[in-house]
């Protein structure tokens, strides 16, 4: 949040596609708003392998994610990504609509590139967000 509120002078959400997707909005005077924390998309996919018998999910099937799959590990794959999307679209046409603002949306985490093009909504890419954050508290530039 604080490299995105040093960039951007307006009301933002902030998407960080890791382990856990976390969603948090800042208001355009750089207050923060509040946020969400879901299963990020590998712990969707690990959970169905280790809770739900015979369904697994393969990395190859990273080739063959259409909206519908035609087989398990393919279906896994794309179910996780479009899950991943569903809730973030909805969380910014939501947060957006409720506050009567309209959110620059900062898209950063490990997963961020397969979900991207995916999004509904325009998103700028980070990758490196937090580390820019990280660089600007070591420097004293708050």
């Amino acid at each position: 949040m604080i490299a995105v509120r040093q960039r951007i002078e307006v009301a933002a959400c902030i998407v960080d596609c890791g382990t856990a997707i976390t969603i948090d909005v800042l208001s355009g005077q750089g207050e923060h708003l509040g946020g969400l924390i879901v299963p990020g998309i590998q712990m969707m996919r690990n959970s169905l392998a280790s809770g739900t018998k015979g369904v697994r999910s393969s990395e190859n099937a990273m080739s063959k994610v259409s909206l519908l799959a035609r087989d398990t590990g393919a279906a896994v794959f794309g179910g996780t990504l479009y899950a991943a999307v569903a809730v973030i679209d909805r969380v910014i046409s939501d947060v957006s609509e409720a506050m009567n603002m309209e959110l620059t949306c900062v898209l950063t985490g490990g997963n961020a590139p397969e979900v991207k093009p995916l999004l509904a909504h325009a998103c700028i890419y980070e990758p490196d967000l937090v580390l820019q954050g990280l660089a600007r508290v070591a420097a004293g530039k708050l």
